[in-house]
């Protein structure tokens, strides 16, 4: 670990960052599917910084862009990512259903790395996970104890 930080201090910082930042020191990152790491990665890339550092950022791009650019290949993939992305709040869907013809339009996504919805749902991850990980270390520290025990008896 860099520095000496311990892991509970890394998820312990969550909530101070934003964006992409935030979602991997809360532990949200490691849930997200690999296409929707990938897709999010390149979308706030692409992201028009037209606005506030913290507002949401306009993003216009085609599905074979999106797979040239996260290499995700797979249009079902791409829609998988997409949705689970918007699901945690780190985007907004186009509401028009998109058309599946060749000449259809690209499409347009607001991208929202510093919503509320995910800043929330970043806060619930990052709780979750220190709590696995202080119960893991006490599991650890028992089964420590029981060997102990079982030494000193035999």
């Amino acid at each position: 670990m860099a520095g000496g930080a311990s892991w509970t201090s890394w998820v312990s910082m969550a909530g101070y960052e934003r964006g992409l930042g935030l979602m991997i020191r809360s532990g949200l990152w490691a849930r997200l599917s690999e296409p929707a790491q990938a897709i999010a990665a390149v979308l706030l890339e692409f992201g028009e910084k037209g606005g506030p550092l913290d507002g949401p950022l306009r993003v216009r791009m085609a599905y074979r862009a999106l797979a040239r650019f996260s290499g995700v290949q797979s249009h079902n993939a791409i829609r998988k990512g997409l949705v689970e992305l918007s699901e945690v709040g780190f985007l907004d869907l186009p509401t028009d259903a998109p058309s599946r013809s060749p000449a259809r339009q690209t499409a347009s996504y607001t991208v929202t790395p510093n919503s509320e919805a995910l800043y929330e749902l970043a806060h619930a991850v990052a709780l979750q996970t220190r709590q696995e990980m202080a119960a893991e270390v006490e599991l650890r520290k028992r089964q420590g104890n029981e060997r102990l025990r079982s030494i000193r008896t035999t």
